[in-house]
């Protein structure tokens, strides 16, 4: 109660207060939900740009309206919303940015940020500005992928039930609440006709007629638990302005035919559908920037899927494991900037996916079956972050190390990568500040001729095999380093550890070849940070801890922020 009191008093930015109470009704009560979603649902809506939401995000955060949900205390690794797996600690070195600059936003406004297309939408006219090649020529300047580097890290955050209830308060009578438990379920004429979010929870198949309850104006579209209720093929016919729907609630084996009137829909969440062809009601949906499909086991068909999707930013396809390879038209995706494929089937990839010029986030973890990635591959310009942990089928791995990586990489996960025996290039990424290569049994030395002067993290955590690591490694910014398990690593590397000034996490324990200087952890404590010596116990981080440096890495002066259970 004080807190939200103090935030009110501390006259908060425009742009929070039109988004916090937007969180009452993206997550209930007591769970959390993903950061990179939540911004990703207000974007849709045109509550704020996604810039300004990190900003909002930050700002709720700072004065614990929004609350980090507390990691698993016994986990030694965390999976972020991305797909990608996040050790223990494994977070002590992110890159530092700027925070976003805080701007008036406004419902059914949507305004990229510097350096992208812009776009106004109004609420009565519903017409949008065409793609075009000059605005999109634009996205690949410098602004963009400084403003990329900075976006905020993927957390769960969650509310206080008080917290909950006042940001339910503040969306008054926009809100609709359809909740079927009593058995019997409002008609359209009592309720608030102007309301534009609707959240449905806990209908069976004998209350599924949602025309008869929602207005027509509706916007965005939550089910919640609402498992037993089938949708009809014409259930949102009805709704022609809806922007976002959330399927997650409900047990949709196939996608309502009627999706395909919505065509002013910008995200769709409807993970475990059962259709093996891409459904055809979500093809002609030319507005759609967030499209999530997750846990589709029998898709195996996107020949037709990808042709009309020129505005599309985000696509998770993560454990659709009939997925096998994805048609040449998904080259077609020119604005995409998320890729999820994780835990997928996919087994390879087309040459056109050189010409997803926008992509910066790709995550293959899990994909044992991949066998190459495209020639094309090392033509993304602005890719940033890409795992490939888990993908153990993946061949020729040394030369994409060497020749292949994008210019542009900060973050590479090669974790699990068994088939790695050596790593070495002349010319690396020059701007890589992260590398995992935990769990590569059979890496002998990784080597980097030109020295990664950014470098901040790196994990070599179960290299049991690894002898040599070397000197263009170990670079005076390094602030996380995990040996641990290197247990035939040659003595010699300890004079280059001593010239790591900014170590903050040092964990030798198991490294037997190893005499390091008792002088070196008793500086690393000193500072602050945790080392533990060739004979010492194998470290052990808070994860707690781990979420926090997440955050300020991006974002140095951030605010203390609360953890909820």
């Amino acid at each position: 109660m004080r807190r939200v009191c103090f935030w009110m008093e501390s006259r908060p930015s425009l742009d929070a207060w039109f988004s916090f109470p937007y969180c009452a009704f993206v997550f209930p009560k007591r769970k959390g939900h993903g950061t990179h979603d939540l911004l990703n649902q207000w974007c849709s809506l045109g509550i704020t740009t996604r810039q300004r939401g990190e900003s909002c995000i930050l700002e709720l955060l700072g004065n614990w309206l929004l609350l980090l949900k507390k990691p698993a205390s016994n986990a030694s690794s965390m999976s972020d919303a991305d797909g990608s797996n996040i050790k223990a600690g494994g977070a002590l070195g992110l890159p530092t940015g700027e925070q976003s600059t805080i701007a008036k936003g406004q419902i059914g406004k949507e305004v990229r940020g510097e350096g992208e297309r812009k776009e106004e939408v109004d609420e009565e006219e519903d017409t949008f500005l065409p793609f075009d090649e000059s605005s999109f020529n634009e996205n690949m300047g410098g602004n963009r992928i400084k403003i990329l580097i900075s976006s905020i890290p993927d957390v769960d955050v969650t509310m206080e039930d008080f917290t909950h209830d006042f940001a339910r308060y503040l969306l008054g009578d926009r809100l609709i609440i359809v909740d079927g438990r009593n058995g019997a379920t409002p008609q359209l004429s009592c309720v608030n006709k102007s309301a534009y979010l609707a959240l449905v929870s806990n209908l069976n198949a004998e209350q599924s007629e949602i025309s008869s309850i929602l207005p027509p104006k509706i916007l965005a579209l939550r089910f919640e638990d609402c498992r037993e209720m089938e949708l009809s093929d014409g259930a949102f016919a009805f709704a022609k302005y809806l922007r976002l729907l959330d399927l997650s609630g409900c047990s949709v084996k196939k996608l309502p035919g009627s999706i395909r009137h919505l065509k002013q829909l910008r995200y769709l969440k409807a993970p475990g559908i059962q259709d093996e062809v891409f459904p055809r009601p979500i093809t002609g949906l030319h507005e759609l920037r967030y499209l999530n499909l997750q846990g589709s086991c029998p898709l195996s068909d996107l020949t037709e899927a990808f042709m009309r999707f020129g505005n599309l930013l985000h696509l998770d396809l993560s454990g659709c494991s009939g997925l096998k390879e994805l048609p040449k038209s998904v080259g077609r995706l020119w604005m995409l900037e998320h890729l999820d494929l994780s835990r997928s089937g996919i087994e390879t990839l087309p040459d056109s996916f050189g010409w997803l010029k926008s992509l910066t986030h790709l995550h293959l973890a899990g994909c044992s079956g991949l066998k190459a990635l495209p020639e094309s591959f090392k033509s993304l310009p602005i890719l940033w972050h890409l795992n490939l942990s888990g993908c153990s089928g993946l061949k020729g791995l040394e030369e994409l190390y060497s020749r292949s990586l994008p210019r542009e990489l900060r973050h590479l996960d090669l974790s699990g990568c068994w088939g790695l025996k050596k790593l070495s290039t002349s010319s690396p990424p020059k701007k890589l500040q992260h590398l995992d290569l935990s769990g590569c049994s059979r890496l002998k030395a990784v080597v980097s001729y030109m020295p990664l002067i950014e470098l901040q993290h790196l994990d070599l955590s179960g290299c049991s095999g690894l002898e040599e690591v070397g000197a263009g490694m170990l670079r005076p910014k390094l602030r996380h380093l995990n040996l641990s398990g290197c247990s035939v690593l040659k003595p010699s590397i300890a004079f280059d550890l001593e010239r790591l000034m900014e170590l903050m996490f040092l964990d030798m324990s198991g490294c037997l070849r190893l005499q390091v200087p008792e002088d070196l952890v008793l500086a690393i404590r000193g500072r602050g940070g945790k080392a533990s010596g060739p004979n010492d116990a194998k470290l052990v981080i808070d994860p707690e801890i781990t979420v926090m440096n997440k955050l300020r890495g991006h974002f140095p002066e951030f605010n203390q922020p609360r953890f909820c259970s």
